[in-house]
């Protein structure tokens, strides 16, 4: 953590990325989220792993963590579960795609899964795409890393996919996109703007 709160030692804001000698692209960015969606599907396979310390696991009573990254459900239930888990890495999942924090920094504090929901439910997806980007990124690729975020914060837990198939979506999107993305959404995007499903 870093002394701005930003998980994994890195802020995933175009502003914060800018501090750090320029903004990732966005093939990295997919790449990181695929290494970091594997690490993680194994902690939540073996959560002693995860959680584990030389006298054996510790167990906490109390829900806590960064507000935005927890389910909503989390603060009424106190329980913590894998879907919870994969709760909060949709989160990360948006912030990587967006350049935005997890809850955004406007009068309603709105969060990231809202604004994009409703952004991309218009069929508007080029508004969520991190301008930082300058349109290096396949459009197909962008909107299956979208869908699988939103789908990973659903409000619904079992609605929510595992770790697993989250590794297995983003490693498809990185197949969509394999490093030649210049130019690819040079397309018209006007036309273009309906999820693809």
């Amino acid at each position: 953590m870093t002394e701005d709160g930003s998980p994994l030692g890195f802020n995933w804001t175009s502003a914060g990325a800018r501090k750090n000698d320029g903004a990732l692209s966005w093939e990295t960015r997919l790449q990181i989220a695929v290494d970091a969606a594997q690490d993680w599907s194994i902690c939540t396979m073996d959560p002693n792993q995860a959680y584990s310390d030389e006298g054996g696991t510790h167990v906490s009573t109390v829900v806590a963590g960064t507000p935005g990254y927890l389910e909503p459900d989390c603060y009424t239930s106190s329980r913590l579960t894998e879907k919870s888990d994969v709760f909060s890495f949709g989160v990360v999942l948006l912030e990587m795609i967006t350049g935005q924090p997890a809850i955004l920094r406007n009068e309603d504090r709105t969060r990231i899964t809202e604004w994009v929901d409703s952004t991309v439910k218009n069929g508007d997806i080029k508004q969520v795409i991190d301008p930082s980007f300058r349109g290096n990124y396949d459009v197909n690729a962008v909107w299956k890393a979208v869908e699988l975020a939103l789908a990973c914060a659903s409000g619904i837990p079992s609605n929510r996919p595992t770790m697993n198939t989250v590794v297995m979506e983003l490693k498809e999107c990185l197949a969509i996109d394999p490093g030649n993305s210049i130019g690819m959404v040079s397309m018209d995007l006007e036309n273009s703007m309906a999820p693809r499903l």
